[in-house]
């Protein structure tokens, strides 16, 4: 009809907050001619702001029914869900009813904590302090004690008494081999097309006369002069094994055109059996019995290494041969961990040097072969950290992040914002800087405070995780950096705490799951829905009944806005990461504070009087109880709080470039 068929509220009834939860309902009741209109909150009961009288007899007419939207020329902005529609006027009583039993079904930040999963063998808590002294130095154990660490990792050590230094000291110990075998037999070595040995081009500058050559695991000199030294260190007492330079053959290929050795070539003939007829043929491959791929190469006038790595990429064998080589290196690790295991008569946690800042599986490939990463990190952007801690948490793993410390205040900030996305940050001692460049040994005076605070403060760090209220498809077979890195980078502006959820093939499988999937609030695709398995799109159109599912472009700066529950009224450069208490009977929130600013010369500006706003599912209760502001090198202080219209306001002191605002509700 027209204009006055419709609901109009009386001028001081209450009106909808699109900026929070509210309830709706309208009851027509068509034997009386009337029709009411209900409206409620999040704290309020609903009760009638507008009422029609003499509503015209229902049409019986066919007719599409639009939710949301008038005739496509007024779209509702906001969320709409928990849509009902009753054959029966409702009296006042059961719309209270209703809107009772939603409200209570609202879910908080408390109801989306992401519990990591994985074999958890480690045992981490988010208050620890990783250290590495790279080999046993004889200060190391007075520098430990100095930043209050209490994991020791990557340590190139067999040293009986001390490993027992650094367990009597409090710490677990781990050991380290790595890619080059250091043994006389000159048949544990990978080669290239030549037979020339392979020498990676970072490790030159540590002995330019006689540089040590990269390992080949097809062959069995490496591998048992590798396991023999792991056999040492665990038999020396090391807890944890760290394996550096752990891509091997995959990597020797990329920058070195190797292994081409009698046992890689039968290795990946054994491989070729798996192809079809029709796919060897395709490749020019007859009869494998015979099949060398060394001779295959001659016969495209490909007979030198130099000749072989400017063509590789023409020919057609080539992925298959990179893809064999990953496969390679996943057996060796599966091989290396039984044994391991077997000689220490325990499962021997493990770890590679690699991040998770590209979490691809062709740059990956062995995640699900180890227990947690702890690779040098080129990048300490906001935007990186988040990348390799989210990919972390969606594989039910940790990352300890090795930096390049250039920089005091930029290494400061990507510590904090390192321990507040609920990772690791390796104390900047004993560092790796480059090739050709002398290690570095942070101090105490610089970075100390930082470790300190993440020892004192167990309470706020351990049983903490991070709400995933939003939820990132990742195709990790099909992985787009940059565009993975534009949608975090906007997620981490509007404040809105998300989670990866990966999804892959290639090397392991990890599918969608319909239960994850309907654990959030909204989920963002990053990729077309035909990059997707079968399985895994129907998985994703079996969610999208429940969830929202929008791609990438469709999330705007107002629609992210709109799914924040944390509002900033602070200076760009301040992000609010909350982490919430697993504890049932604990309604605690504990928002991480990052000041990403620095001054001219580098140093930490600190900001005064920072302020958020918490909304929605960020209210883990009725109201604020305590409210409480710790950072580094201070003692706790009383938080001031407001209510602003269904907003609780949080204001902050100052802040350097991190602390914790511990916010407590009542149940």
């Amino acid at each position: 009809g027209g204009q006055d068929h419709f609901l109009q509220p009386d001028r001081d009834a209450p009106r909808l907050d699109l900026d929070a939860w509210s309830f709706l309902a309208i009851s027509v009741d068509a034997g009386a001619g009337t029709a009411v209109l209900y409206l409620g909150t999040e704290t309020d009961a609903p009760t009638p702001i507008a009422k029609w009288e003499d509503v015209p007899p229902i049409d019986a007419a066919s007719g599409r029914l639009e939710i949301g939207n008038l005739g496509g020329i007024r779209p509702f902005r906001g969320r709409i869900d928990t849509v009902r529609i009753h054959g029966a006027a409702l009296s006042e009583d059961e719309v209270v009813a209703l809107h009772e039993a939603d409200r209570q079904a609202q879910r908080t930040l408390q109801d989306h904590a992401v519990v990591r999963g994985g074999k958890n063998l480690t045992g981490f808590n988010y208050s620890d302090v990783c250290f590495s002294t790279r080999w046993a130095r004889d200060n190391a154990l007075d520098v430990i004690k100095d930043f209050r660490a209490n994991r020791v990792v990557w340590v190139y050590t067999t040293d009986a008494d001390f490993v027992s230094g650094v367990h009597d000291a409090g710490a677990t110990v781990q050991g380290a081999i790595n890619s080059v075998p250091r043994t006389d037999d000159l048949s544990a070595y990978a080669i290239d097309l030549d037979g020339t040995k392979l020498v990676a081009p970072w490790m030159v500058d540590f002995n330019r006369d006689d540089p040590v050559k990269w390992g080949c695991p097809n062959q069995p000199a490496y591998r048992d002069v590798t396991i023999e030294n792991a056999k040492k260190a665990i038999d020396a007492g090391v807890d944890w094994m760290q394996f550096d330079d752990w891509s091997l053959l995959a990597s020797c290929h990329s920058w070195g055109g190797g292994c081409m050795c009698d046992s890689c070539m039968a290795a990946f003939r054994e491989h070729l059996t798996g192809l079809f007829a029709e796919k060897l043929g395709e490749l020019g491959i007859g009869d494998l019995d015979e099949f060398d791929y060394r001779a295959y190469l001659a016969e495209h006038d490909i007979t030198d290494a130099e000749t072989y790595k400017s063509k590789r990429n023409t020919l057609a064998t080539t992925p298959i041969f990179a893809d064999w080589q990953r496969e390679s290196v996943r057996q060796w690790f599966a091989h290396l961990r039984q044994t391991m295991d077997d000689h220490a008569d325990r499962p021997v946690p493990l770890s590679i040097n690699s991040n998770l800042q590209n979490p691809s599986q062709a740059r990956n490939f062995i995640t699900d072969r180890v227990d947690f990463f702890l690779g040098e990190t080129w990048s300490d952007e906001l935007t990186d950290l988040a990348i390799c801690a989210k990919s972390a948490e969606a594989f039910g793993t940790h990352q300890i992040v090795s930096p390049f410390p250039h920089e005091v205040g930029e290494t400061r900030l990507a510590m904090a914002a390192t321990y507040a996305l609920g990772e690791f940050y390796l104390v900047p001692w004993d560092v790796w800087m480059g090739p050709g460049k002398d290690r570095h040994f942070g101090t105490v005076e610089d970075y100390g405070d930082l470790y300190h605070f993440v020892r004192d403060s167990a309470e706020l760090l351990d049983g903490f995780e991070n709400p995933g209220l939003v939820g990132v498809i990742v195709n990790t077979d099909a992985y787009n950096q940059s565009r993975v890195q534009s949608l975090v980078g906007r997620l981490l502006r509007a404040q809105v705490p998300f989670s990866f959820v990966c999804v892959g093939h290639a090397y392991y499988d990890q599918p969608l799951e319909l239960e994850r999937l309907q654990a959030f609030d909204a989920l963002i695709r990053l990729d077309e829905i035909d990059s997707f398995s079968e399985a895994d799109e129907a998985v994703l159109n079996e969610a999208s009944d429940g969830v929202a599912i929008i791609s990438a472009r469709e999330a705007t700066e107002s629609i992210l806005s709109r799914m924040s529950p944390i509002v900033s009224w602070a200076p760009e450069g301040i992000h609010v990461l909350p982490r919430v208490s697993t504890d049932p009977d604990e309604r605690v929130l504990a928002c991480h504070v990052l000041n990403r600013v620095l001054a001219p010369d580098k140093s930490v500006r600190p900001l005064r009087y920072v302020s958020f706003g918490l909304r929605g599912s960020a209210l883990l209760g009725p109201s604020v109880v305590t409210a409480s502001w710790h950072s580094p090198g201070a003692e706790p202080i009383p938080l001031e709080t407001e209510e602003l219209g269904g907003t609780v306001r949080v204001i902050i002191p100052e802040v350097a470039e991190w602390g914790i605002a511990r916010i407590e509700f009542s149940q």
